[in-house]
């Protein structure tokens, strides 16, 4: 059958319904939704970084994220009452490093506090726990870096050798069973 559409099948021209009698009627179609991305939260939580131990006398290396920009950073060692043992003035996207000198004295647990303002302008105070040691109590440099290679190594020599003894041994027997057999 030439020349004859069915409901619903697709020709090009606008859609009309088979048993009306009236104009053609055109199926508008929308445009696609504009696809928009989510804004940044307005306030990241300010994050301090800092080593689990410190050396009686020696600086202390830490840094930081998320505060207000250019602004200044208290550092405090909290032992037996709150000491600010430095400040720093955080870079223009609310960074910092810093090196504080960790006062020489006996091995204790101490709270190493950092006062600032986050990056939406409230007064944020971070603090975290590190063990201060004697100089003598943290192990050389290099020296835990060896434990892996060390006994990697011997994961795979021992089975190794043990394959080449039994290996020896056999060989032995076969021999010493041939000359007496």
């Amino acid at each position: 059958m030439a020349g004859t559409t069915h409901p619903g099948a697709h020709t090009g021209a606008p859609d009309r319904d088979a048993t009306a009698s009236g104009p053609p009627t055109t199926v508008k179609r929308r445009p696609p939704a504009a696809i928009v991305a989510a804004p940044p939260p307005a306030d990241t939580a300010p994050i301090v970084e800092a080593p689990e131990r410190a050396v009686a006398g020696k600086p202390l290396k830490l840094s930081g994220s998320g505060f207000k920009g250019t602004s200044k950073v208290e550092i405090v060692l909290d032992t037996k009452g709150p000491q600010v043992t430095g400040s720093v003035v955080t870079k223009s996207d609310g960074s910092f490093k810093a090196s504080v000198a960790v006062p020489a004295r006996a091995p204790e647990t101490d709270k190493i506090k950092v006062v600032g303002t986050s990056a939406a302008g409230k007064k944020t105070q971070l603090a975290k726990v590190i063990l201060v040691v004697a100089e003598g109590d943290v192990p050389a440099t290099g020296g835990a870096g060896l434990a892996r290679p060390v006994l990697l190594t011997l994961a795979g020599v021992i089975p190794l050798v043990t394959w080449l003894v039994l290996e020896f041994l056999g060989w032995r027997n076969r021999r010493l069973d041939k000359k007496t057999g």
